[in-house]
């Protein structure tokens, strides 16, 4: 047995260590963050069975890509802790299974970045906002693309230390960032406008506008957080748990902003992908109820019911595309 005296050892092993503690850590926070993602998926897919086709498509597949990425990490933690067990040169390699996440984490990021870029597309009247969103996402996601090609080429925990591979990966997360920063003020901007047209929906508006800024604030800070300590410490792990983190929260987000819907319509759980005939429904009034004969004309509303303005119904159900 080698002498854990050696300086060198010493060293080694406090590297590990490091490694496998920030991991795990990390590990923890994106399964609390998983067992989230997956009840989201289930009311979204028990409430929304009429959204358009390509909405269901991406849900299911974010879920997936979550799945996959819980699956990857589990995997690397295993390769440590049992298959490498008191071996500190196979330590030095890193699992194929930790690269690959990388990767899908940056797919996840992609996919959820440009569904609110395509948000703001639908009601922004400045399309210079949106197609920013989108320029940003493609650029960001391009460059991780290069990133995850140099760690597949050496596998190497040395690789995660180079300057090329820090540096392109804070490029990637300022880029994230900044888009995320964009997604948030964007949406905020169109929110407030469509308060100050109808005071009436001022407290959904409001609920909407913390929503934003609460799904914003939490991604964007974690990215931030990512590169910062990817900056500072190069040779550290310590940006593990927020690197497991951001794509569990960026799959919440697109979760949580789909199921909404019914929260911010008191029950009424509108359709995203398609438009309705009726534009005007009462509150709490469900598909079966609005399919019979009682209902297939529009009733007056009393005091007591909510009727959502149209600048409103258009952030809320407007037609994202065609099945």
């Amino acid at each position: 047995m080698a002498d854990t005296s050696d300086p060198a050892i010493q060293a080694a092993i406090a590297a590990v260590k490091e490694s496998f503690g920030t991991i795990l850590i990390g590990f923890t926070i994106a399964t609390t963050l998983y067992g989230i993602t997956v009840l989201q998926t289930y009311l979204y897919f028990r409430h929304y069975t009429k959204d358009a086709l390509w909405m269901r498509v991406m849900v299911a597949s974010l879920w997936a890509l979550d799945t996959f990425t819980t699956i990857l990490v589990a995997h690397s933690l295993y390769t440590y802790t049992v298959l490498n067990f008191l071996n500190l040169a196979a330590d030095e390699a890193i699992p194929w299974s930790f690269a690959l996440e990388s990767e899908m984490v940056d797919i996840i990021t992609l996919i959820a970045q440009c569904f609110f870029g395509y948000q703001l597309l639908l009601v922004s009247k400045y399309k210079i906002i949106p197609i920013a969103v989108f320029l940003l996402a493609i650029a960001a996601f391009a460059l991780d693309i290069k990133v995850t090609a140099e760690l597949f080429k050496t596998l190497s925990v040395a690789a995660l230390g180079t300057r090329q591979i820090y540096v392109v990966g804070s490029v990637v997360q300022g880029l994230c960032f900044l888009c995320d920063v964009i997604i948030t003020g964007g949406l905020v901007y169109h929110f407030r406008g469509a308060e100050s047209k109808q005071k009436s929906t001022g407290v959904m508006v409001d609920n909407l506008i913390l929503y934003t800024v609460t799904r914003g604030t939490a991604t964007a800070i974690c990215q931030l957080m990512f590169m910062a300590l990817n900056v500072s410490r190069p040779n550290d792990t310590f940006w593990q748990p927020f690197h497991q983190a951001v794509g569990k929260l960026y799959v919440n987000s697109v979760l949580a902003t789909l199921n909404f819907r019914a929260t911010a319509t008191k029950g009424s759980a509108i359709p995203l992908g398609r438009v309705r005939e009726n534009t005007t429904s009462r509150r709490g009034l469900n598909d079966a109820e609005m399919a019979s004969p009682s209902h297939s004309q529009p009733k007056p509303l009393n005091g007591s019911q909510h009727v959502i303005t149209t600048d409103i119904k258009t952030i809320l159900h407007r037609n994202c595309t065609q099945e």
